[in-house]
C-alpha cells in the first residue's frame, strides 16, 4: 500500500459533511492563500515549529543539535530553520516537546507518515461508530495532493461502506479528481476568487467544478471564507452564484474569517500579513447569507 501524510485528525465534527464526521487532514497544498490558517499543511514534510511560550530556554535542544539549528543569545531562542535535516534530536531532548505530540510542545513536526492500511485501523473504530450517521471527510492542505494514496483509503472506506467527503480547492489537473470519483460521496469545494489568486488556478477551478457537476450536482457544496478585503466584494458573490446556477449547484456554506492563525505563522518564522484583520460580524454574515438564499441557493453559515 502507499504511504500518505497526515497532520492531524478531528475525531467529532458536525460541520464538515453530512452529519457527523471524522476529519482528516491531509498534509500538501498547491496554493499559499494569505488567509490559510493552517500554513504547518502546506508541504507534506512540515517545517519545525517552535511555539515560543511553551520553551523553558534551557537550551537542551542546542545542545544536541547536530546542525547548529537552535541557538541561545541574550536569553532568546534563535532558530536557523534551513540547516535543520528533520532528525528530531531537539524534539526528544527538549523537556517540554515529544515527538508525534507537537501541539502541545514547545518544538515539533506537523505531520506523520504511515501506510493507507495503517492509517484506516487507526480511523476505523470510531468511523464504525459513526457510519449510520455520517462517515468520513478529508480536508487539509488539499487532500488531492496525495490522490493516489487517498484513493485506496477512500476504497476502502466504500468496501466497509462509509460515507466519504472530501474538502477541496479544485485547483490541480483533473486526473487527481477522476481517480478518486467512484469512491466520493460528497464534495466541498473552495470557491474564494480573491486578488491572491492565479489565473490558471481559477481557470482549473472552473474545469474541475464542471466536472463534478457533469457527475453529480447534488454531491457538491460550495465553500466560500469570508475575508476582509479579499473575498467580500459583491463581484465575489455574483460571479458564485453565476457559478452555482451555470452547473445546478444548491448548497453554499459561508464560513467567517478565522483571525486565530497566527500563532502558526509564528511557529514556523513567518510573517502573518493579516494580522489584526477582524472577523465579519453576524450581521455581516447574515447579509451574505441573505444574498444567496436570495438568488435560490441553500445558504448555510458555518461557524
Amino acid at each position: 500500500m502507499s504511504k500518505i501524510h497526515y497532520f492531524d485528525i478531528a475525531w467529532f465534527s458536525s460541520v464538515d459533511g453530512p452529519g457527523t464526521r471524522v476529519v482528516l487532514f491531509l498534509s500538501g497544498c498547491n496554493l499559499r492563500c494569505p488567509w490559510c490558517h493552517s500554513p504547518h499543511s502546506w508541504k507534506t514534510t512540515s517545517p519545525l515549529l517552535f511555539f515560543e511560550s511553551r520553551c523553558r530556554n534551557c537550551g537542551k535542544c542546542a545542545e544536541v543539535c547536530p546542525a547548529g539549528v537552535h541557538k541561545f543569545l541574550n536569553g532568546l531562542h534563535h532558530i536557523d530553520r534551513s540547516q535543520c535535516n528533520h532528525c528530531g534530536a531537539c524534539i526528544e531532548n527538549c523537556p517540554s516537546s515529544a515527538m508525534n505530540k507537537w501541539s502541545t510542545g514547545a518544538l515539533g513536526f506537523a505531520g506523520k507518515e504511515t501506510e493507507v492500511g495503517e492509517l484506516f485501523a487507526l480511523l476505523k473504530p470510531q468511523l464504525d461508530l459513526l457510519k449510520h450517521i455520517g462517515g468520513l471527510t478529508v480536508s487539509g492542505g488539499d487532500p488531492l495532493i496525495q490522490s493516489k494514496a487517498l484513493a485506496e483509503l477512500l476504497k476502502i472506506c466504500s468496501a466497509e461502506g462509509i460515507h466519504t467527503t472530501v474538502e477541496t480547492s479544485a485547483t490541480l489537473n483533473q486526473s487527481h479528481i477522476e481517480e478518486l470519483l467512484p469512491y466520493v460521496g460528497h464534495w466541498l469545494i473552495g470557491l474564494r476568487p480573491s486578488p491572491a489568486d492565479k489565473a490558471e488556478d481559477r481557470k482549473q477551478l472552473l474545469k474541475n467544478i464542471e466536472l463534478l457537476a457533469d457527475y453529480d450536482p447534488d454531491r457538491i457544496s460550495i465553500r466560500m471564507p469570508v475575508i476582509p478585503g479579499y473575498t467580500n466584494t459583491s463581484g465575489t458573490y455574483e460571479m458564485i452564484v453565476e457559478v452555482m446556477h451555470a452547473n445546478g449547484i444548491k448548497s453554499i456554506e459561508i464560513l467567517p474569517y478565522n483571525p486565530y492563525s497566527e500563532s502558526y505563522y509564528n511557529a514556523m518564522g513567518l510573517e502573518y500579513t493579516l494580522k489584526g484583520t477582524p472577523s465579519p460580524g453576524e450581521e455581516e454574515m447574515t447579509g451574505i447569507k441573505n444574498i444567496f438564499a436570495s438568488a435560490g441557493l441553500n445558504a448555510t453559515i458555518i461557524n
